[in-house]
C-alpha cells in the first residue's frame, strides 16, 4: 500500500467494482440513464447542463480550415496521404458563403480571446511550480490550496454554488498539476456521507498523496461508500459541489477544464444524475487519456452504480 498514491486508490476502486459488476450490469442500469456508445471509442462534445459550450474546431477538419478562393488549393491541415483538392465556389449562394466566412472569423476571434486567459493560467501553473521549488512540494501544495479548500468547504456547508474566481483558478491549476487535489474534492463529496470531510483531511491528501495513511483512508472511505447500502449521500451538498465544478470548467479553458469536468462527472454519476455522461464526454473531448473519465463512461454503459442506489 505504501507504493500506491491516492489517485491509484480512486481509479482502482471504481475499476474493481466495474469489473465485479460487469456480469450482471444490465439489470442494474441507473434510472433515466440510456445505454449509449462508449465514449472511449469516440467521445462526442455535448453541452454542459445550463452551459453553452465553446465551439472548438479540430485540426484537420473542414470546419477548422480557412475558406478557399476559386482555383486555390487547400493545403492547411491536409493529411500527407490525402490528395489535394480544389474547391469551385461558383454557383454557391452568396448568403451561405458569407455565413461560412463569418463563422470562421468568429471562431478565430474566440481562439484569440481564449489565448490571454490560457496564458494567465499557465503563468499560475508556473508560479505553483516555483513555490514547490522554494518551499518543498508538500508545504507548497498546502499553502496553495489552504484558502481555496477553505472556501470550497464553506460553500458546501452554506449551499453557495459558485466560488470566487481567484480560488477557482487556484483549484483548477492545482488539479491540472496534481491529481491528488482532484481526489481531495471527490473525497469531500462522496466521503461526506457519515462525516463531513474538513479542510485538514483534504489538505493532507492533496499535499501528501504517497503517505500510506492518506491512501488507506481514501481507499476505505470510497470502498465503504460503494458497498454500504445505507450510505446515502447528502444530495444537496453534492449538487452544490457539482455546480461549483461546472462553474470552474466554464471559467477556465484547455487542459485546466479536464479535471473540474471529471470530478463533476464522478459526482453526477454518484448521485444518479443524467449529466454524468455529458461531463465525462466533455472531459474526454479535451483529453482522451483521462482515465477516470473513461472509467465513468464505462460504469454508466454497464449500469454500475453504488450500493445505495441499488
Amino acid at each position: 500500500m505504501s507504493k500506491k498514491t491516492s489517485t491509484q486508490a480512486t481509479d482502482k476502486t471504481l475499476q474493481r467494482h466495474l469489473a465485479a459488476g460487469s456480469s450482471d450490469s444490465h439489470s442494474h442500469r441507473p434510472a433515466g440513464v440510456r445505454k449509449k456508445p462508449n465514449a472511449t471509442n469516440g467521445p462526442a462534445c455535448r453541452s454542459r447542463r445550463g452551459v453553452k459550450p465553446r465551439k472548438r474546431s479540430m485540426p484537420g477538419t473542414a470546419e477548422h480550415a480557412p475558406a478557399s478562393r476559386p482555383g486555390e488549393k487547400q493545403s492547411r491541415h491536409r493529411c500527407c496521404d490525402e490528395p489535394e483538392r480544389q474547391f469551385d465556389l461558383d454557383g454557391i449562394d452568396e448568403h451561405i458563403l458569407d455565413a461560412a466566412i463569418a463563422q470562421h472569423a468568429a471562431d478565430a476571434i474566440e481562439d484569440l480571446q481564449e489565448e490571454p486567459q490560457n496564458a494567465q493560467l499557465e503563468a499560475l501553473a508556473r508560479r505553483l511550480q516555483q513555490c514547490k521549488m522554494e518551499k518543498g512540494i508538500a508545504k507548497a501544495n498546502r499553502d496553495w490550496l489552504d484558502a481555496p479548500f477553505g472556501e470550497w468547504n464553506d460553500n458546501l456547508r452554506h449551499d453557495v454554488h459558485s466560488m470566487s474566481e481567484p480560488h477557482a483558478l487556484a483549484i483548477c491549476v492545482a488539479m491540472a498539476d496534481m491529481l491528488s487535489a482532484r481526489d481531495a474534492l471527490i473525497m469531500s463529496l462522496v466521503g461526506a456521507t457519515n462525516a463531513k470531510i474538513g479542510v485538514k483531511a483534504m489538505l493532507d491528501l492533496a499535499a501528501e498523496p504517497h503517505d500510506p495513511a492518506n491512501v488507506i483512508r481514501l481507499y476505505r472511505l470510497l470502498d465503504a461508500a460503494f458497498n454500504d447500502a445505507d450510505a446515502s449521500p447528502d444530495l444537496e451538498r453534492c449538487a452544490c459541489g457539482i455546480d461549483m465544478l461546472a462553474d470552474m470548467a466554464e471559467t477556465v479553458c484547455g487542459r485546466f477544464e479536464v479535471q473540474p469536468l471529471t470530478v463533476a462527472a464522478y459526482g453526477s454519476w454518484w448521485v444518479g444524475s443524467d449529466d454524468a455522461l455529458d461531463y465525462a464526454r466533455q472531459a474526454l473531448c479535451l483529453d482522451e487519456q483521462c482515465t477516470l473519465a473513461r472509467i465513468i463512461c464505462s460504469a454508466i454503459d454497464q449500469g454500475l452504480r453504488p450500493a445505495w442506489r441499488m
